[in-house]
């Protein structure tokens, strides 16, 4: 079983298709990036992921248990999964390390070093 698993998810938006049928496996550590043209259901997909949105169809599970939608309980979100919007406000003041650090620092600080070693070597 994966960490986190996505099966057949759709959205639509007034009988628009916003996300087709998606699915995807991960494992604990790795990163995702969602790359595609505006419009494309890359934020649709991300808010489903988050528990944020309420897909049509299919589900998501995080560690085998089901992500609920805002619908099915009182807080919205996941601790272990992280937005960062385009329009991401950086520390001007901050070096590159600094500015990633920030959105881990609920987690555990080994866990969260070396996982921006990690993206430091992507850049």
């Amino acid at each position: 079983m994966s960490y986190f698993s996505i099966s057949n998810v759709s959205k639509f938006y007034n009988d628009l298709p916003a996300l087709l049928p998606f699915s995807l496996e991960m494992e604990q550590g790795e990163f995702l990036a969602i790359v595609g043209e505006s419009g494309s259901g890359k934020s649709t997909l991300l808010k489903i992921m988050a528990g944020l949105e309420v897909q049509d169809a299919g589900e998501v599970f995080l560690e085998g248990q089901p992500i609920l939608n805002p619908n099915q309980k009182i807080v919205s979100g996941y601790d272990e999964i992280r937005l960062i919007h385009q329009n991401f406000h950086l520390y001007p003041n901050s070096t590159v390390e600094e500015n990633i650090s920030r959105q881990l620092l609920h987690y555990e600080k080994k866990y969260a070093k070396s996982r921006v070693e990690h993206l430091l070597k992507l850049l």
